[in-house]
């Protein structure tokens, strides 16, 4: 098992190419050399919240238990629900530290670059949001690397293009696949967001350390 940043890992024998690497240098292996890039996404979004001390909390596809947290950190949400299917709310992470300080994070993985989509929810809790809504989002996730991770503060401003699907608006949510998405280019991304951390080039199987570089963004 890997000791983190400074230890070694069980990792001897797995090509490089072959793994995917999180902050601490945890490698995540890879089938057939590959992996979902989501899964991947998310394991390093989450290894580098918990090295800035935050305590995180997965809500993927937990979108009452999500609308339940933010309406008790006070954000202008109906009283939830508990039992309805139909929250208007959707975030891979809330990653919060000692000081009060949140982030209600959205992670996006590509294999290498390329444009990053949202669902409506996804973008309605933006809005809501405002500026502690964050979205992640990590390069190379599949290819040799190395990874990079992107981040924007309040995403929210940024031109979202609609690309298809039923808008929500006020009713109903829509049939699942059918909700409305939008999308931007990856170079909007980069241009509006920074670079929270890169995985070294200079790695070793048995003690791969990566270079973590902090960003305070505003």
């Amino acid at each position: 098992m890997s000791q983190g940043l400074f230890g070694g890992g069980d990792c001897q024998g797995v090509p490089l190419a072959s793994r995917a690497m999180t902050p601490s240098g945890t490698p995540v292996a890879l089938t057939n050399n590959r992996v979902k890039a989501a899964e991947v996404a998310i394991r390093i979004a989450k290894d580098y919240e918990q090295n800035r001390g935050a305590t995180v909390i997965d809500v993927q596809k937990l979108h009452v238990t999500l609308w339940k947290m933010l309406w008790e950190h006070g954000y202008p949400l109906p009283v939830p629900c508990i039992g309805s299917s139909d929250a208007p709310v959707d975030c891979d992470l809330l990653s919060e530290l000692d000081d009060g300080e949140l982030r209600v994070i959205e992670v996006k993985g590509r294999g290498s670059r390329g444009s990053v989509s949202i669902s409506e929810k996804q973008l309605n809790t933006f809005e809501l949001c405002c500026e502690a809504s964050w979205l992640y989002v990590v390069w190379n996730t599949t290819q040799p690397g190395p990874e990079e991770l992107w981040a924007i503060q309040d995403p929210r401003r940024l031109d979202w293009a609609y690309t298809g699907g039923i808008r929500r608006g006020d009713g109903p949510q829509p049939p699942y696949g059918h909700e409305a998405k939008f999308e931007i280019g990856w170079e909007l991304v980069e241009s509006a967001g920074a670079q929270l951390w890169v995985a070294s080039t200079e790695q070793s199987l048995a003690n791969p350390l990566h270079a973590i570089s902090h960003v305070e963004l505003t």
